[in-house]
């Protein structure tokens, strides 16, 4: 009966039923699982963050142990503060800019609209200058009616912006906590994660992990020279042109290239500003045209070059990555939309039997330990022990890698 039954629905109806309730049920799944995360939303955002940063930092850790000679706790320790001052040391100078530039920028772009409105007032549309004048004025006194009328409700948002304020501060020592013990333990805490798998699974998740987080450094490391690029372009141009703000656009710049294609528009698009409501329309259009030639060096040189031999994305791939990371998770989510895609595109791959990195089989110093070395670690992990002898034993299972 199942059978002829069968005959009356047409194959490729089958097919698209079984694919339609899997592709259902994967989308509900993530959305379940995007649904769970919202409470521990700014938790999430610190692990991330302190991943890539992880990321970014292992090198400088590594060397600090290798040719300083520090102890895992000691490396930890001074690679995170280094981060730290770094990242302090650009705030702090782009923040002072900040100070001393914005009152004299604001009183200029206030001067630029008073301008506009004087030439479109003798202009040959100047017949209808004073109806937009007028408008303007309407425009404002909404404006002021609506701010006095719902002063509870403005209120009520500034104690949620403080609010804000403290839970962001919070994530951030989330963060460099959680930054610190990967710095310093990082494989330790995989191998705790591995031995709650089955023995059988072990070996390759470990080795899919080590391709996704060789591609993620590869991302990680690339993203940096093209944002630092990207960032020494613009800001040069913005410097050539005596362009106010150039120190907090250049950071500007290279804090939003790590979100590809779209954050170095974003940032651009700030440097042309200020140099139109500073310097003129003549300034703003050189200015865009530098912000135009190094976006192109991005998108047809850089991204091309670099990005290819870091991750195997199609860059339409990369921009529906930032867009639906957006779209979910905001800023965070544009940030971690790309190196996300790419650490799931390499562990699928390989956990589907096609290893992009075969070389990695070979290599004794590659993260993660030695090939054929993870029983071992995982061994040396059951072990109570001093806790320096658990380091010196974890350190050889390591390769120093």
């Amino acid at each position: 009966m199942e059978k002829r039954r069968a005959e009356y629905v047409p194959a490729i109806l089958r097919i698209g039923a079984a694919w339609s309730w899997r592709l259902l049920l994967i989308l509900g799944v993530a959305a379940a699982l995007i649904w769970s995360v919202r409470p521990i939303y700014e938790v999430v955002v610190a692990l991330f963050l302190a991943m890539l940063l992880n990321v970014m930092l292992t090198p400088l850790v590594g060397f600090l142990r290798r040719r300083v000679k520090l102890n895992r706790t000691g490396a930890a320790a001074v690679g995170l503060l280094v981060g730290v001052v770094v990242v302090v040391g650009l705030f702090a100078v782009s923040l002072d800019q900040l100070i001393r530039k914005i009152p004299s920028l604001a009183q200029q772009t206030i001067q630029g609209v008073n301008s506009v409105l004087e030439w479109i007032n003798n202009s040959w549309v100047g017949t209808q200058s004073d109806q937009l004048r007028d408008w303007i004025t309407d425009v404002q006194n909404d404006v002021l009616n609506a701010a006095k009328s719902n002063s509870a409700y403005l209120a009520g948002e500034a104690l949620g912006i403080a609010v804000s304020t403290v839970g962001v501060l919070a994530s951030a020592l989330i963060m460099l906590f959680t930054l610190f013990f990967l710095l310093r333990d990082g494989r330790g805490i995989w191998i705790w994660v591995l031995r709650m798998l089955p023995e059988a699974a072990r070996y390759p998740v470990n080795e899919a992990a080590i391709r996704g987080w060789v591609t993620l450094g590869g991302y990680v490391r690339t993203q940096v020279e093209v944002a630092a690029i990207n960032a020494i372009g613009i800001g040069a141009g913005a410097l050539i042109l005596k362009v106010p703000l150039a120190i907090p656009i250049t950071v500007l710049v290279f804090l939003g290239s790590f979100v590809p294609i779209v954050g170095a528009f974003v940032s651009g698009a700030v440097a042309v500003f200020v140099a139109l409501v500073n310097n003129g329309l003549t300034t703003a259009i050189i200015m865009l045209v530098v912000v135009v030639v190094v976006m192109q060096l991005e998108s047809h040189v850089l991204q091309p070059w670099l990005m290819s031999s870091a991750v195997s994305i199609h860059p339409l791939a990369v921009v529906l990555s930032v867009s639906v990371g957006t779209i979910i998770g905001g800023i965070p989510g544009a940030l971690f939309a790309v190196p996300l895609v790419s650490f799931v595109n390499v562990v699928v791959l390989y956990l589907h039997g096609h290893d992009t990195m075969p070389l990695l089989s070979q290599i004794e110093d590659r993260p993660g330990g030695p090939p054929g070395s993870l029983n071992e670690q995982i061994k040396a992990s059951y072990r109570v022990i001093p806790g320096w002898e658990q380091e010196r034993l974890t350190e050889e299972a390591e390769g120093e890698s």
